[in-house]
């Protein structure tokens, strides 16, 4: 598993998956990024998942990812959360809504996209700095 982090906007993180992806892999990477430094100004993060070929992740695992997720959620709070998949796998896609239905519980805001264009506009739609969004409140 590729990954490749850019952290040039301090409230936006994009994080963007290569290749094969495993869920080891994913919830190890999840959980050291998670204790970035960095991380406690982000309020928004795009997981990109469009170049990712072979998904080797077990229902277990999804579930331990969002476990962990959730208590990150716990600490760093009230983040929007779009992930971004290749269109036209269903594997994908019953993963993501899978980690989307656990989130649920959280702080955090995810949705499920199959452009980047949408994903952003969602986010930039989002931004705490955003005037329509002036008055704190969020919807999903």
């Amino acid at each position: 598993m590729a990954i490749d982090y850019d952290w040039s906007d301090s409230q936006r993180l994009v994080t963007s998956y290569h290749d094969h992806l495993g869920g080891r892999e994913l919830i190890t990477v999840s959980i050291e990024q998670s204790g970035d430094p960095r991380m406690d100004d982000v309020r928004q993060i795009l997981s990109d998942f469009q170049k990712v070929g072979e998904v080797d992740i077990s229902f277990k695992e999804m579930l331990e990812l969002a476990s962990c997720m959730g208590v990150v959620a716990k600490t760093i709070r009230n983040v929007d959360h779009a992930l971004v998949l290749r269109k036209n796998k269903t594997k994908h896609l019953y993963l993501a809504k899978l980690y989307q239905f656990m989130m649920k519980k959280t702080s955090w805001s995810t949705h499920i996209f199959m452009t980047i264009d949408e994903a952003q506009d969602w986010l930039d739609q989002r931004r705490p700095s955003n005037p329509s969004n002036a008055s704190g409140s969020k919807s999903g």
